[in-house]
């Protein structure tokens, strides 16, 4: 392309994407002066995506919580920060105008960007100075605290803060990731008794978090999402995550069906999409921006947003992937796929919300009569404008149920076995005769002690 073409197209794509963040920006004013319409605001925070950090540090925790967003901790005094041991001040939590102009917004990072609920928001210790510093103290004890994976986060800090952070100076870098190990041990310790385990991969979300709102309104946003969009992986282990990536090769096949039979023939685990979904991409994604806007997508939307946008990622890449041989190659494609290569962040959160409408989970799980019994993240709903997160079900269909028979032999048909394909179906099948023989052998102990006296254990012991 000739030179003069060139800067013609760069100056148009400039002054699009500004009539673009303008346009945006007078949208949000609108809904926010129409009573802080939280729908819309998600709406515009899916499709067209915050724009800039000031707007995503006010709107970000309304996304979440809904109308008022949730409290924030307020830094009272920065000195009692530094008088705690602390690197750098707690951010101040400035109050915000409901309007926000689209003129003379810093378009660079502020590390100290502060979240804003609005001019409503209250502190977590409430209006005074005196609960606004006993706020900040609870919050440094929680910081201070140890817990089982304490050293993993130190680790984990230690190496964080390189990849979409790459224009912090190697003194900030510092700076925040001191702010991050006190942000991470914090929403661990205050959710104390094992409710909230920490992850790997889960500083990389907190960073993005901190980066944005600024350190004490990014531990409540972690808070919440801890306990929210991302509780399945804040267990105590990862079984409830791995059981919801069973969901990929469905959603894949509602994008591509030919590329979701090329991974069933090649036989592909879905485990290429866990990095996906527990760290939001921002462990995939080396340009700050386009994390925060996919940020802004996963925030307003539904929990399992992240695999609808990685099932996108990898129809506009087909060719690619369709072109391996071999499944470790196949594999290896998936995990270290740049997901923004052929379509932009905005692209694919618009794709992602339309393959969402058109499969969503619910409707995937009842029509494929998948048993999710650990995962909670299916199930989660909007109720009154608010996420509503269930608990994971402790008792579900009868023991031998069709559907838990239909589950067992279809986790048997997959799972690794040794030895050559025709020992591999003698197994299985084998398998499968023992368990309808065990079913069997159940359901007549149980007939004949309905016909007599004995228990059921005592029919069973007895044969």
């Amino acid at each position: 392309m000739p030179p003069k073409k060139r800067r013609q197209k760069v100056q148009t794509a400039t002054a699009a994407a500004k009539a673009h963040s303008q346009d945006t920006t007078r949208l949000i004013n609108q809904a926010l002066a129409d009573g802080n319409d939280i729908a819309q605001l998600r709406k515009l925070a899916a499709v067209r995506g915050l724009v800039n950090t000031e707007l995503r540090a006010k709107l970000w925790p309304r996304l979440l919580a809904g109308q008022e967003g949730f409290p924030t901790l307020p830094a009272a005094a920065a000195a009692a920060t530094a008088a705690a041991g602390g690197a750098s001040p707690v951010p101040h939590a400035a109050a915000h105008s409901h309007h926000i102009s689209s003129g003379g917004l810093n378009r660079r990072l502020s590390i100290s960007s502060p979240v804003a609920g609005g001019s409503n928001s209250s502190s977590s210790g409430g209006g005074s100075a005196a609960g606004q510093s006993e706020a900040l103290e609870q919050y440094l004890e929680w910081a201070a605290g140890t817990h089982k994976d304490s050293n993993t986060v130190k680790v984990d800090v230690e190496r964080s803060l390189h990849s979409f952070a790459s224009f912090l100076s190697s003194e900030e870098r510092e700076a925040r990731r001191e702010e991050l190990a006190r942000l991470l041990n914090a929403v661990v310790v205050k959710h104390e008794v094992g409710a909230v385990h920490y992850y790997q991969g889960l500083h990389d979300v907190a960073a993005v978090l901190l980066l944005v709102a600024g350190e004490l309104p990014a531990f409540d946003l972690l808070c919440r999402l801890a306990t929210g969009h991302l509780r399945d992986a804040t267990r105590p282990s990862l079984d409830p995550v791995i059981e919801l990536l069973g969901l990929m090769q469905l959603i894949v096949r509602e994008a591509d069906s030919e590329l979701a039979s090329f991974l069933e023939q090649q036989g592909l685990p879905p485990f290429y999409a866990l990095s996906w979904y527990i760290t939001w991409f921002s462990h995939d994604l080396s340009q700050f921006g386009e994390v925060c806007r996919l940020f802004d997508l996963f925030l307003a939307t539904h929990p399992l947003m992240p695999l609808y946008v990685g099932a996108v990622a990898m129809h506009s890449q087909r060719s690619q992937l369709l072109a391996a041989e071999e499944m470790p190659m196949l594999h290896s494609k998936l995990v270290n796929l740049a997901i923004t290569k052929r379509a932009t962040a905005d692209q694919l959160a618009v794709q992602a919300i339309e393959l969402f409408k058109r499969a969503p989970p619910q409707q995937l799980i009842a029509s494929h009569s998948l048993l999710l019994q650990q995962c909670v993240a299916p199930r989660v709903r909007l109720q009154g404008g608010v996420w509503q997160y269930p608990e994971p079900r402790t008792s579900g269909p009868g023991l031998w149920s069709q559907q838990r028979l239909q589950l067992l032999v279809q986790q048997m048909l997959r799972l690794p076995l040794p030895g050559t394909p025709a020992q591999r179906k003698k197994l299985v099948l084998a398998s499968v005769t023992g368990v309808l023989g065990s079913i069997y052998v159940v359901a007549m102990c149980m007939l004949m002690a309905r016909n007599g006296n004995a228990s059921p254990l005592t029919m069973l012991y007895k044969l």
